[in-house]
């Protein structure tokens, strides 16, 4: 992973320090009846970090288009390193999620998960397995393409950044997702980050992030891509490199 030491979350910042309500679009039925649920937007609490991996590898991997392009979830090698990734991501205690409110008010299953971590100019990431590490120049190369980098145009020290946006099956089509981006503004303002950027792979995640704000800053289509990976990406035409001020 990273040469240098994780971004470290300063213990004078309550955890967590966003709680918001979102009420759905539409009913789920069955028990629910007719009322749409109610989820809990806040960072993941400690002790549901495996079911955040349950949830990255399950439907994640297998969905989103530069990770289901390289077979990751099929692949014992990568996927093991991911999970460790992950793991190291998550007890940064950054994370936000949606978890499904029950009926006393309390959060129950979780519904959907961006998992955030902090990023510095010129820290580098390296990953071990071979698929890993070529997604990841490829990611690297769209964000090089900023000029000046986001940390210059936004004059800030260090960027909350997503290696992953992910709502359960269950559960789409209630503003997931959208919440999500949008909590990060209050995360920021609450930890002193501001600004953020991501990677967004997918047609639905790129209208979402600029419904949400970020402005599109470097664009690379898929089939421009070296590696004949992203040739079999139909899904989606290229990834966008976005980014906001969480002001």
């Amino acid at each position: 992973m990273s040469e240098t030491a994780p971004w470290t979350r300063p213990q004078s910042v309550p955890f967590p320090s966003v709680v918001q309500r979102h009420v759905g679009r539409r009913p789920q039925g069955g028990a629910g009846g007719d009322a749409p649920p109610a989820y809990l937007v806040q960072e993941l609490p400690d002790g549901r970090h495996e079911e955040a991996v349950r949830l990255m590898a399950d439907v994640f991997l297998r969905e989103e288009p530069i990770t289901s392009c390289f077979g990751l979830r099929d692949d014992p090698e990568a996927f093991a390193e991911l999970q460790e990734v992950w793991r190291v991501v998550l007890s940064e205690r950054l994370s936000l999620c949606a978890l499904l409110e029950q009926p006393d008010g309390s959060p129950g299953p979780l519904a959907a998960l961006n998992m955030l971590t902090v990023v510095r100019p010129g820290e580098k990431f390296e990953l071990k397995n071979e698929k890993l590490a070529d997604l990841l120049k490829a990611v690297k190369e769209v964000e090089a393409l900023v000029q000046p980098d986001v940390f210059e145009r936004f004059g800030v020290p260090e960027c909350l950044y997503a290696l992953g946006l992910v709502v359960a099956r269950e559960h789409r089509g209630q503003g997931l997702g959208e919440q999500l981006l949008r909590a990060r503004w209050p995360l920021g303002r609450a930890l002193g980050l501001r600004a953020t950027s991501t990677v967004f792979t997918g047609p639905a995640s790129q209208l979402l992030a600029r419904r949400a704000g970020f402005q599109a800053l470097a664009e690379a289509a898929y089939g421009d891509q070296p590696h004949p990976a992203f040739h079999t990406i139909t899904s989606s035409r290229s990834m966008i490199f976005m980014a906001a001020a969480l002001e």
